[in-house]
């Protein structure tokens, strides 16, 4: 058996060299028609006001938008001096990083390369939730099978992100990670859809869960649908034995 070489999932291979997707007709048209309103605005306001600062802004930000439309590149954003223009190229590498990690049967390796793009690329991590949300999931896997679960992950956002197997049975997991707020009962509805059949329902969050939810984790009639909160090694006592809860509860409904 050939070993495969160790990667982050951010290695420069040929493949990684690629060009930034270009951005359509319209798009350019409108980038190029802000750049030329910021960049005059901005030459304008260097000569007649004293809010040079201000100025310098409005011209560095039209000039982006002038670059958009001349080569046809998206932005991820504008920053300092010393950064410059950043392009989408960095944001790719993230995202091929993630693919390839979904693609991972060891959700230690998967959690990894995620972990890694996060170190490498923390602008681009601060800069959208769904990045910090695919962290999050990836480690609540390893925290499920740290725990014992034996972790088999969907691919593609084609169902709940884990089946998890334990002594008790099999359940579904979704991670729903939030930026803001308790997980509410709108939460809950919305992700029913995975319990149907014989797995039940185990859902692991970040953030608090609502009274609501906590009523309803209390229902006994509710017993294949979980909802629990994890924010690290010490809360993995707490999801594993909801996990072989709802798993019992779902072999137990499919059973009758």
């Amino acid at each position: 058996m050939t070993e495969r070489p160790p990667t982050d999932g951010l290695t420069n291979s040929p493949e990684d060299r690629f060009e930034p997707e270009p951005l359509g007709r319209w798009e350019r048209l409108g980038a190029s028609a802000l750049g030329l309103v910021g960049a005059a605005g901005g030459g304008w306001a260097v000569f007649a006001t004293d809010n040079q600062a201000g100025s310098a802004v409005l011209v560095v930000i039209g000039a982006a938008f002038l670059l958009m439309g001349v080569q046809g590149t998206p932005l991820i954003r504008v920053g300092s001096a010393e950064s410059g223009v950043e392009l989408e190229r960095r944001r790719r590498r993230v995202e091929k990083a993630i693919e390839q990690a979904r693609q991972e049967e060891s959700p230690e390796v998967a959690a990894g390369i995620v972990e890694a793009a996060s170190i490498i690329e923390p602008q681009i991590f601060r800069s959208a939730a769904h990045y910090r949300s695919e962290l999050y999931a990836s480690k609540v896997g390893v925290a499920l099978q740290t725990s014992g679960a034996a972790i088999e992950r969907y691919l593609f956002d084609q169902g709940p992100d884990f089946v998890a197997t334990t002594g008790m049975g099999t359940a579904n997991v979704e991670v729903k990670y939030r930026e803001r707020g308790p997980l509410r009962m709108r939460d809950i509805q919305q992700l029913e859809k995975y319990s149907r059949g014989a797995h039940g329902l185990l859902i692991v969050t970040n953030a608090p869960l609502s009274p609501e939810v906590e009523s309803y984790n209390a229902d006994e009639d509710n017993r294949h649908i979980e909802a629990v909160s994890w924010n690290g090694e010490r809360d993995n006592g707490i999801v594993m034995r909801a996990l072989m809860r709802v798993a019992a509860a779902g072999g137990s409904r499919s059973a009758n």
